[in-house]
């Protein structure tokens, strides 16, 4: 069969973008043959008029892209004229506007935000902020959905704001004003930022403001990017996408679309959030009362162990009837529900990373029964282990 000439324009300076990448490498490797063009030189040039002339003598089968919108105005309009070329298109979209014939490739936002917001609450935090980008809607979704969920748990959210976002400016016009934004907040504060280069950012706007991280502010970024959460000092905390499954999914609907142009074209490939990956910058537990903050901590050095309430209450020498009540009103579930559910979290992202079993893994954090297991993990995830893990691991989709 005749390989399909195909022009990949991803952002690779981006984790995100790279992640996509090793989801089409991975298609590529078992399922098709193509003939790849990725990121030529004219890419940063896209405005030139030659620009759309250029691709056309490549003899293009079809192409996945970035939304230009990042980098240049009016995004919608170049968007519009390569829809016009007739081709099959898949692109990584983060705007409202949607353009006949291209299917986008999205994050859902809401879900990043609420899981942004869980991470805080397991640490106990009453405070809370959101740092994003002013004006990009990708960041203002995260930042509704993190406040939707803190509102709901009856707390409020600041948020930073600016004039106008500078996404690759840091210089002191920029530090200042974040800084003293972190200065008003009180303290201890959980801040999600939009995404990890947000985060970095973030992070060295608590050092000209004086403020101790993750002590005095707990910061959690977005993308698992390992470049900037391994550059920030300390390192940053982050919730992990699948966007690699979702260049796995756009390489296949790719193909099809190339194959067959009647092959079904939706609307959306969606990418979610899948587990936190807890570094330095949200290594801290915010709750003054000494009794809880220990409690939690116990659970989660011991949770692999069988562990017992009795065990909790032998190793602080707490009354039970005290440690229910402060938990309670401080946490705002019960003991034993803190204790599966940090169980079920674990099992989670063990789900997602590793090949055992399902019954294995539940084994593995003291449950025997599988039906129990599974109901208490329905009602923490929504959805049962098996879905869990069809749904959100990598592993499962090559």
């Amino acid at each position: 069969m005749k390989s399909k000439n195909v022009l990949i324009l991803l952002e690779t300076s981006t984790g995100f973008d790279r992640s996509l990448l090793l989801g089409i490498a991975k298609f590529l490797r078992y399922h098709s043959s193509w003939s790849v063009f990725a990121d030529p030189p004219y890419f940063r040039d896209i405005k030139s008029p030659g620009f759309f002339s250029k691709i056309e003598k490549l003899g293009l089968d079809g192409i996945i892209l970035r939304e230009p919108g990042v980098y240049m105005v009016p995004h919608a309009q170049i968007m519009r004229q390569f829809a016009a070329m007739g081709l099959p298109i898949i692109a990584v979209s983060s705007t409202v506007e949607k353009v006949e014939q291209i299917t986008t490739i999205r994050t859902n936002n809401d879900a990043i935000g609420q899981l942004g917001a869980e991470h805080f609450f397991e640490r106990g935090f009453q405070n809370f902020g959101f740092c994003g980008f002013t004006d990009l809607s990708w960041s203002d979704e995260r930042g509704a959905g993190f406040a939707k969920r803190v509102i709901e748990k009856g707390h409020r959210v600041s948020f930073y704001s600016e004039k106008e976002s500078k996404l690759w400016a840091w210089s002191d016009s920029v530090k200042k004003p974040m800084a003293e934004w972190i200065r008003s907040l009180p303290k201890p504060v959980g801040i999600m930022a939009c995404n990890d280069h947000r985060g970095q950012q973030v992070i060295d706007a608590c050092k000209v403001a004086g403020a101790r991280v993750p002590d005095d502010v707990a910061i959690l970024g977005v993308d698992n990017d390992l470049i900037y959460c391994d550059l920030s000092s300390p390192q940053l905390s982050s919730i992990a996408l699948n966007a690699e499954k979702g260049g796995f999914e756009a390489a296949v609907l790719l193909d099809r679309l190339m194959k067959s142009g009647r092959a079904k074209r939706p609307d959306q490939i969606v990418v979610e959030p899948q587990y936190i990956v807890t570094r330095v910058s949200t290594d801290s537990i915010a709750v003054e009362d000494a009794d809880v903050a220990n409690t939690i901590r116990f659970i989660r050095e011991h949770i692999r162990e069988n562990l017992q309430i009795n065990d909790i209450l032998n190793a602080l020498s707490i009354s039970r009837s005290k440690l229910y009540e402060k938990f309670q009103k401080l946490v705002g579930c019960s003991l034993y529900d803190e204790i599966h559910r940090v169980k079920v979290e674990k099992i989670a992202g063990l789900l997602i990373e590793s090949n055992n079993s399902i019954s294995v893994i539940a084994m593995d954090y003291g449950y025997t029964d599988l039906k129990n297991f599974s109901r208490y993990f329905k009602q923490i995830k929504g959805l049962s282990p098996k879905e869990y893990r069809d749904k959100y691991s990598n592993k499962r989709q090559f």
